[in-house]
């Protein structure tokens, strides 16, 4: 019996479908390399703000606008941030994997006033992973009009800071 109709079939998927499958391919193995270089990321992204918050503790020690600031790590992939005053925050900072993701409400006076209550509101930042095609990862910070790249988890926990800070 004859296989022809069957090695032309496998021609056929082999021309159509090459595209997709490799497609595929490069995909499953930028999510391998986010998968393998995300968690050290983000723990260098977490000792870079704990580095930050202390030194922040530091030079507000004994100033009027020193208020109770914590840096809480509840798992290896959540941490807690909150400043009960002048400005006040809440923030979560979680790792999920593939992003990083950031929560917070701010405000100006003192966390539980009734006033600031109402004008608060919860945000969320959201950092994907982006790898190259030389397999170097970064997150991107896509908030207004043009994506930046972050490359370095210091660099990150910077403007972490700058925004939980900022009213």
């Amino acid at each position: 019996m004859s296989k022809v109709w069957i090695e032309e079939l496998a021609g056929e998927i082999k021309q159509k479908n090459r595209e997709a499958a490799n497609a595929y391919g490069r995909d499953q193995h930028r999510l391998g390399v986010i998968d393998a270089g995300s968690p050290e990321f983000f723990a260098a992204l977490v000792q870079a703000l704990d580095e930050d918050f202390a030194e922040i503790r530091a030079q507000l020690q004994g100033d009027v606008t020193s208020a109770e600031l914590t840096f809480e790590r509840k798992t290896h992939d959540v941490v807690l941030m909150t400043r009960s005053r002048f400005p006040w925050f809440n923030a979560l900072l979680h790792h999920d994997g593939r992003t990083i993701v950031l929560e917070y409400a701010r405000g100006r006076g003192v966390s539980g006033d009734a006033k600031v209550a109402e004008t608060s509101e919860r945000l969320v930042r959201v950092y994907p992973f982006v790898v190259e095609a030389d397999d170097s990862l970064w997150v991107e910070e896509g908030f207004g009009d043009s994506p930046r790249r972050v490359n370095e988890p210091g660099e990150l926990a910077k403007q972490i800071v700058e925004t939980l800070f900022a009213v």
